[in-house]
This record gives structure tokens, C-alpha cells and sequence, in this order.
């Protein structure tokens, strides 16, 4: 078995990442990754650069468990209190 060399970045809080306890991550068409955490942020890390998706929702504890982007580019939350659909 051959290994390559491969480059690891840390994303952290000090780097802008909005929570340390990190839930779930995604990689969307275009290669943006969308980083949920347990305050219920979404952070959208594109080349490196992190920016926030805001999120408008009635929820409380929405703590995000999993995140997927379905066919039409709809971005749908999981968390402990339900699901979150971001058109």
C-alpha cells in the first residue's frame, strides 16, 4: 500500500469556526462544505475562508445532527427538535 503525502488544515474556532463541537459536515455541489454544530450555526467554509449561514427558525435546541443538499440545491438541517429546510 502506497500512501501519498496529504495536507491537513486545522479549522478551529480561533479560524472562525462558530463552535468547537462539531455535528455534521457536507460537501456541496461546487465543493463548499457546510460544517453544523451543537448552537445550531452552519458554517460555510469555501478555499479556506469560513462564512455563516444564518438561520431563522421558531426551533429551540436546534443543535445540528446532520445536513444534506437534495437535487434542487435545498439545504435540509436535522437537529433534536426537527427538521429545518433552507431554500
Amino acid at each position: 500500500m502506497i500512501l501519498r503525502k496529504s495536507n491537513f488544515i486545522n479549522i478551529s474556532v480561533e479560524n472562525g469556526l462558530s463552535n468547537p463541537f462539531v455535528n455534521a459536515i457536507e460537501q456541496f455541489d461546487g465543493g463548499a462544505m457546510a460544517i453544523g454544530s451543537d448552537n445550531g450555526d452552519i458554517d460555510i467554509l469555501i478555499q479556506n475562508k469560513i462564512s455563516k449561514m444564518p438561520l431563522e427558525t421558531n426551533l429551540s435546541n436546534i443543535s445540528v445532527k446532520d445536513i444534506l443538499q437534495d437535487s434542487k440545491e435545498n439545504i435540509w438541517l436535522a437537529t433534536y427538535s426537527g427538521v429545518i429546510k433552507k431554500s
